[in-house]
């Protein structure tokens, strides 16, 4: 989970200069980090707040699925 908050903080400590003058090219980088770091960030969380309870409560849950 570390990982992800490091390269999300990262990705934001390079959108810091960013004006309207920027294009794709100079946003490709700090988004693509910013989304690879959410990935190690979200899951772990949703696993620890989630994890604990009983499927049958989890089946209540908007968006799930299970």
């Amino acid at each position: 989970m570390m990982f992800g908050f490091s390269c999300f903080t990262l990705s934001m400590w390079t959108f810091a200069p960013i004006t309207h003058d920027w294009g794709w090219r100079e946003l490709l980088l700090p988004a693509g980090l910013r989304g690879f770091g959410q990935q190690f960030a979200v899951a772990p969380i949703v696993t620890l707040s989630l994890g604990s309870l009983a499927p049958q409560r989890l089946k209540l849950l908007p968006g799930c699925s299970i």
